[in-house]
């Protein structure tokens, strides 16, 4: 499958500590080997309520 078909968000993810003024660093899992500092215009805030897939 093209990375263009496949999933174009991952998480939920805990949000550690805002970096500047428009990112922040997510605990994102170590075997990602992706820098964990996101700008702010790439994250959504997840769903309230319980997580449907029960993480």
């Amino acid at each position: 499958v093209s990375p263009k078909l496949g999933p174009q968000r991952a998480g939920p993810f805990k949000v550690i500590e805002k970096v500047g003024e428009n990112a922040c660093r997510v605990d994102i899992p170590n075997d990602w080997r992706i820098w964990p500092v996101i700008s702010l215009r790439n994250l959504t805030k997840a769903p309230d309520g319980p997580d449907p897939y029960d993480r």
